[in-house]
Formats: structure tokens, sequence, C-alpha cells
């Protein structure tokens, strides 16, 4: 009986295993650029430095020739209800990859931060934060085709 209730356990984990991680929020946007792969990379490591505390920190990974730098996000988030919203940490794990005229940034592992606690966003209410940091994400992205079309002046 024993080796039949561990067999039914271990049979009932695994299922459950990979269904939840189907439910992983993540959000990718794909955007065009109008620079070729090498200058983007560039453009996009730069956006990155000045748009995060640290770029030694959030930086994780830069490959050039991948045309893949992986980072580290965090953004202040409000949520709640429009009369009484509450200022929310979010992190998140921060992929760009570039090619020439196009670029693709992922965001994943996306975690809100309540009393210290750092929390997987699918184990807050999904239903109304999700909406609102996939915002956040695109104007991330906004914000980076923008800092792309900024003029560079050479010295």
């Amino acid at each position: 009986i024993m080796k039949k209730a561990i067999s039914i356990f271990l049979a009932v984990f695994i299922v459950v295993l990979p269904a939840s991680a189907v439910d992983a929020f993540s959000v990718e946007i794909i955007r065009p650029a109008s620079l070729p792969k090498g200058n983007l990379f560039d453009q996009t490591v730069l956006w990155m430095a000045e748009n995060f505390r640290s770029s030694k920190e959030v930086i994780e990974l830069k490959d050039r020739e991948l045309g893949t730098i992986i980072g580290n996000g965090a953004i202040d988030m409000n949520i709640g209800l429009s009369f009484m919203p509450t200022n929310v940490p979010v992190t998140c794990k921060l992929r760009n990859d570039v090619k020439d005229n196009k670029y693709r940034m992922t965001f994943s592992n996306v975690k809100m931060v309540f009393d210290g606690n750092a929390k997987p966003i699918e184990d807050t209410n999904r239903a109304s934060n999700e909406p609102k940091v996939r915002e956040r994400f695109e104007l991330m992205a906004n914000s980076l085709d923008a800092y792309l079309k900024m003029p560079r002046k050479d010295f």
C-alpha cells in the first residue's frame, strides 16, 4: 500500500509541476529599429545603463556577437484603486536580443515586493496586476524606442 501511495503522489507531483510552469508570466515585445545590429546593441546597453540605478548591478550578460543583453530590472508601480494607489516595487529579468533593424525585449521572473517580501506576480492578484505590469513594460520599450531615435553627437 505504501508503494502505491508513493507512486500516486509522484505521478500527481510530476503532472502538477509542468502545469504551474505554463502559467509563468512573461512579456515579449518585438519592435523595429533603424539601426544595424552593432549600433543597436551599443545603444541598448547605454539605455540600460542610463535608465537603471547601476548598470553593473543590472547587466549580467553582454554578448555582442549574439546580440544579447541580459539583466535585472526594477521599477516602481502604483497598484490598487485609483483614489487610493499603493506604490509597489516590481523586479524582473530583462533580456534584450538585437538584430539588424529590430529588437526583442523579454520580461520574465516578475516579482512584486510587498512589505519587503518579493512574491512572484503569479502569487498576487494576477487579474489586476498583470495588465498594469504589461503597460509599464510597454512604456519601457517606448523609452528605448525614443532613446534609439535621439540624434547622437560625436565629439
